[in-house]
């Protein structure tokens, strides 16, 4: 079976790249003040979705470092974040333009930066097309050929390019780079997914889970590909677990509901599509999750 590939989008390569914390931290230890920077005081205020006052205390960290990467680099990701809180195109737009032109004047002081060039590469392709895009993961890669996070964000990439076998190539050779690794594992799932082998996906979401159990999009990818191989009490195993770490997903809530009426837990699906209507931003979706929850009530009223 076919389908599309679960949420590793160039959004999720753009937000995947942590941002980088100064050693120590800003957190307080017994009898020790936290370091005050302007580096530390925008991670606190990018923790905190405050996205204008994230962006001026990194420029501060600039200004004082010119060379400093991660100050540069979150500044980056800050302004991506803002842009898409914005509700001007143009605003947007500008902000996006600032987001990549921080990451090129990164890359002109440290050309080899892999985050950087991931992030560009990503950018590149929403922008200018996948050719453009796919030419600076080349870049990242020949820079850095044993790196499964490069790896797996091209194989990602690839997905999105209805390529699923050359992105299972590609996290293959995540995973013999690092076994460990999370991403180039969720990438395989992914790949695997797109290629049809739900047991090997299956496989791959698994491991990934084990190794980090608290992370909605994989526990939400799971869930559904245990929906659609029959076995619903496992995906709502997993849709719960989802739920307890992002209860405001409509997308979830959908889900949950979906697993539940077909187990004929009519009130528990009625449940789930109140809050997925609810919390539904799209009117269109809203409108269908209004309908299901009509023909819900009607088979309640039936049983009565």
């Amino acid at each position: 079976m076919k389908r599309n590939a679960p949420a590793m989008t160039a959004s999720a390569v753009l937000l995947g790249a942590a941002l980088a914390w100064p050693v120590g931290g800003c957190g307080r230890k017994e009898g020790v003040a936290p370091i005050r920077s302007h580096f530390n005081r925008g991670v606190k205020q990018f923790d905190d979705r405050q996205w204008d006052a994230a962006a001026a205390s990194y420029r501060r960290a600039i200004a004082d470092e010119p060379d400093d990467r991660r100050a540069r680099f979150n500044l980056s990701v800050t302004l991506e974040l803002a842009a898409r809180d914005a509700t001007d195109a143009a605003q947007a737009a500008a902000l996006r333009d600032q987001a990549l032109a921080e990451l090129m004047e990164l890359l002109e002081r440290h050309p080899d930066d892999e985050r950087a060039l991931l992030n560009v590469a990503a950018m590149t392709a929403e922008r200018e097309g996948p050719e453009a895009g796919e030419a600076y993961y080349q870049t990242a890669l020949q820079a850095h050929p044993r790196s499964a996070e490069a790896r797996a964000a091209y194989a990602n990439f690839l997905l999105r390019q209805d390529r699923a076998d050359d992105a299972a190539a590609q996290a293959e050779l995540a995973l013999a780079s690092d076994a460990g690794s999370f991403a180039g594992t969720v990438a395989l799932g992914d790949a695997k997914l797109r290629q049809g082998d739900l047991d090997a996906a299956a496989k791959a979401y698994a491991k990934a889970l084990a190794t980090a159990p608290d992370q909605p999009v994989v526990l939400r990818t799971m869930a559904q590909l245990e929906f659609e191989r029959g076995r619903p009490a496992e995906a709502q195993v997993h849709v719960r677990r989802a739920l307890l770490i992002d209860p405001e997903d409509p997308g979830l809530h959908r889900l949950a509901g979906q697993i539940a009426e077909q187990q004929g837990q009519t009130e528990q699906a009625v449940y789930h599509r109140w809050q997925a209507r609810d919390l539904e931003p799209d009117p269109e979706r809203a409108e269908q999750d209004r309908q299901t929850l009509a023909r819900l009530y009607e088979r309640l009223a039936a049983t009565d």
